[in-house]
C-alpha cells in the first residue's frame, strides 16, 4: 500500500517512489492499493501507475492507529460521500479498473 500524498509529492515524492515503488513484466496481474483522504492527490498518485497497472485499489480496510490520524483507510468508512468522490474520480479518469479493499 502506498500513501497517495507522499507518492504524489512534487518534493519528497520522487525520492519516496524510488524507494518504494517498481514494476516489472512478472509483476503481473499487478493492482496498486493506495490510502487516501483526498480525490485529487489520489488522482495523480494513481495516474503515474496506470500504465504500469492493471488495475487501482483505494484501501478502505486499515485499523491502524495512524489511518486514524490520517483519517484514510477504515476511518473513512465514516464518511461515505468521500468514498464516493474518491472512487468515483478514479473511475471517470483512470483507464483501468477500481476497486475499494474494505
Amino acid at each position: 500500500m502506498f500513501h497517495a500524498r507522499l507518492f504524489s509529492d512534487p518534493i519528497g515524492g520522487p525520492k519516496y517512489r524510488a524507494d518504494q515503488w517498481s514494476s516489472s513484466k512478472e509483476d503481473r496481474p499487478l493492482v496498486v492499493q493506495f490510502c487516501a483522504n483526498d480525490p485529487d492527490i489520489l488522482l495523480q498518485a494513481a495516474k503515474m501507475v496506470e500504465d504500469d497497472c492493471e488495475a487501482v485499489d483505494l484501501n478502505l480496510g486499515c485499523p491502524q492507529h495512524i489511518a486514524k490520524k490520517g483519517r484514510y483507510g477504515s476511518f473513512l468508512q465514516d464518511d461515505w460521500e468521500l468514498i464516493h468522490k474518491l472512487i468515483s474520480t478514479l473511475d471517470r479518469e483512470l483507464k483501468v479498473p477500481v476497486t475499494a479493499k474494505i
